[in-house]
């Protein structure tokens, strides 16, 4: 275990400025440093990393558990989405890490691909026959090593160690029977090709070898690549982007103003070759805007000459969760470790001797995936026929997760009770929202706005999702082994009792919904894949449409939002983009 970010050879921006790089990669977050490390391969050309943030290599940023927190962590970063009119006028928490890694240093380390299907929509979507599950297949294989030797299923090609840790706690096997009594199927590989479309299944995570989390930052870009690579590679951290520099054609980019946080002055890097954007959802269109590529109207209300009228920014969307809460006895949950320092101590000494234990695993071990419309309300179970189960049609696309997390996931509430949540997500959100630049200063953030349930068709699905999640968790607190103490804590207030458990009304589970809704962190499609005259900002190569050199890859990209954790499809693109690079120098040496 190499301790400290400052043996990491990162350089300040007295180091670069000036400088002329084959590749510029603007930001240094999930897909940046994949796109880094794989452009970096070559040894002939010049790859120059900028990122907001720094390394922030310490203990609780690598232990899996502690690092999902978000005061734990350096380099978190706490916004707020603009008011919310379909949800009393709440502004939503959005938290995001700048630092070398970014988002894989502080999500539930969730490793799903997504089902074939929603990659075949994509081309309904595109147009483009690129994007096919058949197409993205590979480069989800480049980027997984999968280990998880107790399943029988182990490969070792890819760069992101991925494994599965055993449920924690007993009232996992009791939500997989109620799961089950249901009429879902049992699944313990969700990333399987021919795995069903809905079911309750054991999740995949990012946890290496070592027990400890295996981010971006770990998996491409660790120290001794980065010290192996120093005189090619180089990654510049605490510096932003400022604006791109174009040509006088506004056709290519020549290169990127950049300066120290926190300080005034800019200096311009250029770019031999390409520009690779990857500042994720909020960032990506946000320097686009500063520098003349978006929308005329924005652009023009802030004295900004327009370089490409193209819809940069729209199109924002993201997964939402309702989180349901049941209190259950103090061993089923992470709080148990609150309550008893002993026991806290005892998990921390099995991570430091054995990394095992409590500290190696994810806050989320398992979930369901189902669609809303095949759960029949009146007999509260979800009747599946074999063809509903087919991962390869999109009709069967799920709409809805139930993340299990033995936690509360409310921070600040209830606090010395030991909660289990049931975090009741939209997966196929209708309801968009759009990022724009609230200043020229490249500090300042822009203004997000997410328009959360501004949709209709939204609330429906919600309302379908919580009866599903309620039902569920009803059968579990009355057949689980500890049901004497078990109870519903936090969840919309039942308007009767029937037979099957008590029943909610319409108004009741909308007010619910609007009143505890909340943001996943997935945030997508800003910048999204398709045909400029289709509101595309990038082509199928993911290079800006206009462009010659400038291309974005990472979550803004997504031509509509995954069905999935949104993680392992950024991989997916970022591994393409690199391999688009390569195939449009090839040959091209000294250029």
């Amino acid at each position: 275990m190499w301790p400290l970010s400052n043996s990491y050879p990162e350089k300040a921006l007295e180091g670069v400025a000036g400088q002329e790089y084959d590749y510029i990669i603007v930001g240094g977050g999930t897909a940046g440093c994949a796109v880094a490390s794989r452009l970096s391969e070559d040894p002939k050309v010049t790859v120059l990393v900028i990122e907001r943030g720094s390394v922030h290599d310490t203990f609780l940023s690598r232990v899996p558990l502690t690092s999902c927190t978000f005061d734990a962590v350096p380099g978190n970063v706490l916004r707020k989405s603009e008011p919310n009119e379909n949800c009393h006028g709440r502004r939503i928490d959005l938290v995001h890490s700048e630092s070398l890694g970014g988002s894989s240093r502080i999500n539930g380390m969730l490793y799903t691909r997504g089902l074939p299907a929603m990659y075949d929509e994509w081309l309904s979507v595109t147009g483009y026959q690129d994007w096919t599950w058949d197409n993205v297949k590979p480069y989800f294989e480049k980027v997984e090593d999968m280990r998880r030797p107790h399943m029988g299923a182990a490969s070792t090609r890819g760069q992101v160690q991925i494994t599965q840790h055993p449920p924690l706690f007993e009232m996992n096997r009791y939500l997989q029977k109620s799961a089950s009594a249901l009429g879902l199927p049992v699944e313990h590989e969700l990333n399987r090709e021919d795995a069903p479309a809905a079911g309750y299944f054991y999740l995949d995570c990012t946890i290496d070898s070592g027990g400890e989390r295996h981010s971006a930052f770990r998996s491409y870009l660790p120290r001794q690549l980065a010290i192996e690579r120093q005189n090619h590679l180089v990654i510049c951290t605490s510096v932003m982007a400022a604006r791109l520099e174009l040509d006088t054609a506004g056709s290519r980019v020549l290169g990127v103003h950049v300066r120290a946080t926190n300080r005034d002055g800019t200096a311009l890097i250029r770019a031999r070759r390409e520009v690779i954007i990857t500042s994720g959802a909020i960032r990506s269109p946000q320097l686009l805007q500063l520098s003349g590529i978006g929308p005329a109207p924005l652009l023009q209300k802030h004295n900004i000459a327009l370089k490409r009228d193209l819809p940069v920014g729209k199109h924002l969307n993201d997964h939402y969760g309702i989180p349901i809460s049941m209190e259950v006895p103090f061993d089923q949950t992470f709080h148990f470790m609150e309550k008893s320092p002993l026991q806290a101590l005892w998990q921390l000494a099995r991570f430091l001797a054995f990394r095992q234990g409590w500290m190696r695993s994810p806050s989320t071990q398992s979930a369901v995936f189902f669609k809303t419309s095949t759960f029949d309300t009146t007999s509260s179970t979800m009747p599946l026929q074999r063809s509903q189960l087919d991962a390869s049609k999109p009709e069967n696309l799920p709409d809805a997760e139930v993340m299990i997390i033995p936690a509360n996931v409310v921070p600040g509430s209830h606090k010395g009770k030991s909660m289990a949540t049931l975090f009741t997500c939209l997966l196929r959100p209708k309801s968009e929202g759009c990022v724009e630049i609230a200043s020229t200063d490249p500090e300042v953030d822009p203004t997000i706005s997410l328009n959360v349930l501004s949709e209709p068709a939204d609330i429906q699905v919600a309302k379908r999702a919580l009866r599903f999640s309620l039902r569920l968790a009803h059968d579990f607190i009355n057949k689980s082994g500890f049901s004497h103490s078990a109870k519903m804590l936090v969840s919309p207030r039942p308007s009767s009792q029937g037979a099957e458990g008590p029943e909610y009304d319409d108004e009741e589970l909308a007010e619910f919904t609007k009143a505890n809704i909340r943001a996943i962190l997935h945030h997508s499609s800003s910048c999204r894949m398709a045909r400029e005259e289709d509101g595309g900002v990038v082509d199928e190569q993911l290079r800006v449409h206009g462009f010659s050199n400038l291309r974005i890859a990472d979550a803004s990209v997504f031509p509509v939002i995954p069905v999935t954790h949104t993680m392992a499809p950024t991989y997916m693109v970022a591994e393409r983009c690199a391999d688009f690079v390569k195939k449009a120098w090839q040959g091209k040496e000294g250029v």
